[in-house]
This record gives C-alpha cells, structure tokens and sequence, in this order.
C-alpha cells in the first residue's frame, strides 16, 4: 500500500482523500460533464407511468360500474 501517509493518521488520510476528491471535482469542472444517469432509469419511469395511469383507469372503471348500479337502483 503506497498512499505516501500513514495509515494510522485519520487526519492525513482525510487530507489525502479531501486532495483526491477536489482534483476529481476540477476534471469534471474543467470537462463540464453532465451528471450520469443510469441507462435504464427512463425505462423504469416509463413504466412506473405507466402502471399509475393504468391504475388510475382500473378504479375509474370501478367507479363508473358503481355509479351505473346506483343508477338502475334510483330507477
């Protein structure tokens, strides 16, 4: 392991690690990469979308049976 601090020193390995993580976030500055986002997120969303609207149709379908029973009752 040659990280060139002391393993047993918290403070020189959070100073190495802050150093590593500014140069990181300076590459990314300088490259203006956008924020990465996981390939199938879009396809999930979609489909949660999809599964709400169909849910949403389910118990409006439900509620205009109700309605059309309350309805033959009234007459």
């Amino acid at each position: 392991m040659d990280l060139g601090h002391d393993p047993k020193d918290p403070k020189g390995v959070r100073a190495l690690m802050k150093k590593k993580d500014d140069g990181i976030a300076a590459l990314k500055k300088r490259l203006r990469l956008l924020p990465t986002e996981h390939p199938q997120t879009g396809e999930l969303q979609k489909e949660k979308e999809d599964e709400d609207q169909l849910d949403l149709m389910m118990k409006l379908n439900q509620r205009v049976i109700d309605l059309e029973g309350e309805l033959e009752k009234a007459l």
